[in-house]
């Protein structure tokens, strides 16, 4: 584990007394927040003091012959630092959600660097403030790593995509936790509201085995807000020019060693709008409730600490045709309509034992019922979804806590129904069945090696009849420089493909779904490379960073268009499959009122069928983003920017198509401005924005809406935004009882 360095080191020039002398400082965690308690060790001698309510510690300076400081807390990455000659420190400790944080945004702070071996971005609380975000689906317009993109444009289903690939190979995890599994993947970035994100950590290719054998394109790990980082009461209100409204209720409440974080999320519906003129509601009707609950316990002596929390989600959407009655029509030829009904519930515990002062044990449990009953036009689609998820694990820190150990097993319980019935109008109709158990070992080493980081990562699953798969990852981070810094990447991943439930837009489709063949496990191969240099050019502080991925499927289940006009192949494809992608990001902050970040993304993703190269479908190969920010001094206004630019999108041949129904084999590029003005007072916020300023719009985003029940009627074929200009306005509101 590894302390955040400083951000900034404060040097207090004392006088030189003869006697010895006393060197202090506060840690406090990455929003500012005091770490009570946190253990301050002379390396080598066992002296030590804790931190005080405050985060503040003075320590007697006994001027050994190892300067260097120990740090640690329990559920924080712990470092260590030579202190030298330096009398007076502010530092920030990173909690320990994942292996590796590197790029951290919180705040107001400036972008911060930890000396590890990969490259995860965070996205903290002022950042997902810089825009609406709310849902998780919005929390990415400010980043340009993650692209949010809709696959069935009538009933809003989203992922979020990695590397130019389909979502599907980023792993999302809640709190580290695998929680987003087949059934609730569509819509899992509607179900998080905004507001109850603490963070969101983005890695980028291979990275730890601790979470399981995927992530195949990386990992998004989303953090809900701790009782200490939030306020007693915080409110949120989100109104929009659609008709859509979002409340949001926060709540805290501690006492002794137990806390309590809640929240509750209600979404009422838009409007019914065609401004198209395609007879089909421009978004669907989304009525949605959310509640979380959230208990944690920390020891007095801090030699135990757990934290238990469930989730509640119910949700329904309405799609289709502007006269679509779900009463009436639902299942019908009467108009068409697509509905989704989804009652959700899960619940994990995060477990950590300090065994002594250098080795604990960990244990977190998860698991979820989903329960979700839809129709996509005549096409009834019911799945019922248990799955459950146990990790246990010691670690372990030795040579002065430069080197670290993590190993352990895992156990991975998943039964997901599926019934389909098309009412003979498709040839796919029945039962479909996924029943699997899957342990597992792992174990994963970090060393740290003067300017050399180096982690390695081997896990071994069985996979039942597919047998013992083995899944090894290496990191590596060499710092040429304090200001320029190297990393490489290697791993393998696997997957297990529910394509029903992940790719709405099959069951959209009036196609014939072709399945020759039993799926197997889908796996591939990423190796990555990325270079950060840090710059000071008087007052102004600049990143720059470059990134490439390669992604190599050795077998992948995709949703073939090509192969049948009248339908869709699903098969395991065992050709060549290839994501190149590069990212090049400059980030200035100029002064504490005024930043900038723009980023450039390349992405050549293809398969070779049959020796000729296809393009993947819907990804843009060139995409352009730029983000500035003003606050004024007194942080009283802040007025945010974005401005997206994607280049043109490959789409599926239409080709034998009738003449009204074909499409251009590419997409046209578009530019979308977004726009946000906050006000803010001690405790209330008001903030109004506008996205998609100039209002550009896809106007033909369904296949044959003249004929939804016919046989070229298609949802998928949206490539930009189709809802159009949005204004909205919404506020925020905390309340500390210490704090009147």
């Amino acid at each position: 584990m590894s302390l955040q360095r400083i951000l900034f080191i404060c040097m207090c020039l004392l006088p030189i007394y003869l006697g010895a002398q006393n060197i202090s400082g506060t840690i406090t965690d990455i929003t500012g927040l005091p770490l009570i308690n946190a253990n301050v060790i002379w390396v080598g001698t066992g002296q030590g003091v804790s931190t005080n309510v405050d985060g503040y510690f003075e320590i007697e300076d006994i001027n050994p012959a190892d300067r260097r400081l120990a740090f640690s807390y329990i559920g924080f990455k712990s470092d260590t630092i030579n202190v030298g000659d330096i009398t007076n420190w502010q530092l920030q400790m990173i909690e320990d959600y994942t292996l590796v944080e590197v790029d951290i945004t919180a705040k107001k702070q400036a972008t911060g660097f930890l000396n590890e071996a990969a490259k995860i971005e965070t996205i903290g609380t002022r950042e997902l403030e810089r825009a609406a975000c709310c849902s998780l689906a919005g929390c990415f317009n400010t980043e340009a790593s993650v692209e949010s993109r809709t696959t069935n444009v009538v009933n809003n289903a989203k992922e979020l995509q990695l590397l130019g690939v389909s979502g599907v190979y980023n792993q999302v995890l809640i709190d580290g936790l695998p929680l987003v599994q087949g059934a609730s993947y569509s819509y899992i970035t509607g179900s998080v509201p905004g507001p109850m994100i603490q963070q969101i950590f983005i890695a980028k290719g291979a990275n730890s085995v601790l979470q399981g054998f995927e992530s195949v394109s990386g990992q998004i790990n989303i953090i809900p807000k701790k009782t200490e980082e939030t306020p007693m009461l915080f409110l949120n209100g989100f109104a929009n020019s659609f008709g859509e409204t979002n409340l949001n209720v926060n709540y805290k409440a501690q006492k002794n060693n137990w806390s309590n974080y809640a929240v509750a999320h209600l979404a009422t519906p838009s409007i019914n709008r065609d401004i198209n003129d395609d007879d089909f509601m421009d978004f669907p009707r989304t009525t949605r409730f959310m509640f979380y609950d959230k208990w944690n316990y920390l020891h007095p002596a801090q030699k135990f600490q757990t934290e238990i929390a469930a989730r509640y989600w119910n949700e329904e959407r309405i799609g289709g045709q502007v006269d679509f009655n779900k009463a009436t029509d639902k299942g019908t030829q009467n108009s068409y309509g697509q509905t989704v009904d989804i009652n959700h519930l899960d619940m994990y515990s995060r477990n950590e034992f300090v065994l002594t002062e250098d080795l604990s044990l960990h244990a977190e449990f998860s698991g979820f019922v989903h329960d979700q009953q839809s129709f996509f036009g005549l096409t009834e689609y019911n799945a019922d979804q248990l799955n459950a998820y146990a990790n246990v694990f010691t670690d372990w820190f030795f040579a002065a806590n430069d080197h670290n150990l993590k190993t352990g097993v895992s156990l991975r319980y998943n039964q997901l129904d599926e019934l389909i019935n098309t009412n003979g109008s498709r040839n796919f109709d029945g039962l479909y069945e996924l029943n699997y158990v899957v342990p597992g070992v792992f174990s994963e080493a970090s060393w740290k090696l003067n300017k050399w980081t180096v982690n390695t990562g081997l896990r071994a699953d069985y996979f039942g009849d597919e047998g013992l798969k083995f899944t090894p990852r290496f990191l590596l981070r060499y710092a040429v420089t304090d200001q320029l810094d190297f990393r490489a990447s290697a791993g393998k991943a696997y997957r297990i493909a529910t394509p029903f439930a992940e790719r709405t837009n099959i069951l959209a489709s009036a196609r014939d779904v072709l399945i020759p063949e039993a799926f197997q496990l889908e796996e591939a191969i990423n190796t990555g490379a990325n270079v950060l240099y840090r710059y000071f050019i008087n007052d102004i502080a600049g990143s720059l960073t470059a990134d490439f991925y390669h992604t190599n499927f050795q077998n992948q289940i995709f949703p073939d268009y090509e192969f049948d006009p009248n339908a869709i192949l699903l098969t395991n494809y065992r050709g060549t499959s290839i994501s190149n992608t590069f990212q090049i990001e400059n980030k200035w902050t100029f002064t504490e009122q005024i930043e900038l970040k723009y980023a450039y993304n390349f992405q050549d993703v293809y398969h070779i069928i049959e020796d000729e190269r296809q393009t993947l479908p819907f990804t843009a190969r060139h995409r352009f983003m730029v983000n500035s920010s003003y606050t004024s001094i007194n942080e009283a206004w802040q007025l945010d920017a974005t401005y997206r630019w994607v280049g043109e999108r490959p789409l599926p041949s239409t080709i034998n198509f009738p003449s009204q129904y074909q499409r251009e084999a590419f997409s046209e590029p578009f530019g979308v401005l977004d726009f946000q003005l906050t006000k803010r007072w001690e405790k209330f916020q008001v903030y109004f924005g506008v996205e998609n300023i100039f209002d550009f719009r896809q106007n033909d985003p369904i296949l044959a809406a003249d004929d939804p029940f016919g046989p070229y009627f298609d949802t998928a074929f949206n490539w930009g935004p189709t809802r159009g200009r949005e204004f909205y306005v919404g506020f925020r509101y905390s309340y500390n009882k210490d704090k009147k």
